[in-house]
């Protein structure tokens, strides 16, 4: 009796070893995504920006999902026909140009993040202009307006094979989403929450005619507003969303690490959501390329003391990624990886603003930087 109890023992525990590695490593793998922006990329390469790893040009979607990317997000604008800063025609951001920058990512294994600005421009904390073409309308025809947009992209993307899995509906909604003046004061929860309660419900219409997964993401500026932001929702019963998101940048976040490491605990606890990073970075130099503003610098290391370096960039980006994955968030996305100095022009200069904070080092023809593991 005792010889046979202790063979079935053995079989089990044989069995224990088996199953629980694959299963643990198998929510690690499931449960947590690494991630990137690419929403500038295509302007990038479209004025000759050329990226290099190893000495060697290289596809920077690919190299980037070799390194663990999972996740792609592209922004998207509704009309944005404008003039750029060297009054010529804006030729990126609507649907159809991001097309073929979420085909490159879903080619390479990404899973895709559409992020739709609810603009002909990009939307921030300050500014959450609706689109022009959405002017003067009454709030029912705005709405129809909204549910119509979002659910007619989402249904062009899934004939495409390109259905993302996530959509971010706005962008640093914080102070507003679709505002009618160019200044936000605040969000005004009885107008723009009805609004959002229709982008999620086109959204939902959406994966459900298709028959596909799509989780709804809400995307807050920097760690330290974010529970308020969501205290305030709840009342106003905009609760059709699947994800907390924020960025954090330590250049304009109160917040470390370790203390945004406990908000993201106390969002998962308090509002029963995920929560995800969608959007940090961190400047390798504080020198630049062009004669656009750098956006990052110096004061990027106000918190825990990173050194603007190549080394610094990397060790920000360990130690934020470890602090989101043992708090309990599903995924980190760096901003904007690929975004290097070129003669491209954007509404705001000729260049690019971040070329100190990409992966990529201009003093070395645009060898990939060390952050990039």
């Amino acid at each position: 009796h005792c010889s046979m109890m202790t063979r079935l023992n053995a079989v089990w525990i044989a069995l224990l070893l088996l199953l629980t590695p694959y299963n643990t490593m198998g929510q690690c793998e499931e449960n947590f995504f690494l991630g990137a922006d690419f929403s500038s990329l295509s302007q990038v390469e479209a004025a000759g920006g050329i990226f290099r790893y190893n000495a060697q040009p290289v596809d920077p979607v690919f190299l980037l999902a070799e390194k663990g990317c999972q996740i792609a997000r592209i922004r998207t604008w509704h009309n944005p026909d404008w003039l750029n800063a060297c009054n010529q025609p804006n030729q990126f951001g609507s649907l159809n140009e991001i097309i073929g920058t979420l085909s490159r990512a879903r080619a390479n294994g990404m899973k895709l993040m559409l992020a739709v600005h609810y603009s002909d421009h990009s939307v921030d904390l300050d500014y959450q202009r609706l689109p022009e073409a959405w002017t003067s309308l009454s709030t029912n025809a705005l709405k129809d307006s909204i549910y119509n947009y979002t659910y007619s992209m989402l249904m062009q993307l899934g004939t495409l094979g390109l259905f993302p899995e996530y959509i971010q509906i706005g962008n640093k909604i914080n102070n507003g989403f679709c505002e009618e003046a160019d200044n936000t004061s605040g969000f005004n929860w009885s107008r723009s929450g009805p609004l959002l309660n229709e982008a999620s419900r086109a959204a939902r219409n959406a994966g459900y005619h298709l028959q596909k997964d799509l989780k709804i993401v809400y995307h807050i500026d920097e760690p330290e507003f974010v529970n308020d932001w969501f205290e305030a929702e709840l009342p106003n019963e905009v609760t059709n969303f699947d994800i907390i998101g924020f960025s954090y940048f330590p250049q304009w976040s109160s917040k470390n690490i370790a203390e945004t490491g406990t908000i993201i605990r106390q969002l998962k606890y308090k509002f029963r959501r995920d929560v995800m990073v969608l959007e940090t970075g961190y400047p390798w130099t504080n020198n630049w390329a062009d004669n656009q503003t750098n956006i990052l610098g110096s004061a990027s290391n106000q918190h825990d003391f990173f050194s603007i370096s190549q080394q610094g960039q990397k060790q920000f980006l360990e130690s934020l990624t470890q602090t989101v994955i043992a708090s309990g968030g599903v995924g980190l996305l760096y901003w904007e990886p690929t975004w290097l100095s070129t003669n491209a022009c954007t509404d705001q200069g000729q260049g690019s603003p971040y070329e100190n904070a990409a992966l990529f080092n201009f003093f070395s023809n645009n060898e990939a930087t060390p952050a990039i593991d």
